[in-house]
């Protein structure tokens, strides 16, 4: 007779599946009031969380960095990535020759 294959399932495995449904569970709650409330940025979060809200002046400021705050995250992201691979370049150049 075959031996019967026996799946295990160990207690943290069960326990860090609990906690990703969890967290996904939470996020996506997090992500609906944000959605609701038209409230976005860090300061917007605050203010919200403290039962604030912002003027019109300041939240038309937030809303206008929007953009600009992606935009610079590229480009300094594109400029970090630049400067690793000429980094990498300049010492294989400097070890392999």
């Amino acid at each position: 007779m075959e031996k019967r294959k026996v799946a295990v399932v160990t207690l943290g495995d069960s326990r860090r599946e609990f906690y990703k449904k969890r967290e996904s569970i939470v996020l996506s709650e997090i992500e609906k009031v944000k959605k609701d409330n038209d409230v976005q940025s860090y300061k917007e979060i605050v203010a919200f969380s403290e039962g604030k809200l912002l003027d019109d002046i300041q939240k038309q400021c937030e809303i206008g960095k929007r953009p600009y705050q992606k935009n610079l995250l590229v480009i300094g992201s594109m400029l970090i990535t630049l400067a690793v691979c000429v980094l990498i370049g300049f010492l294989m150049h400097v070890f392999l020759n």
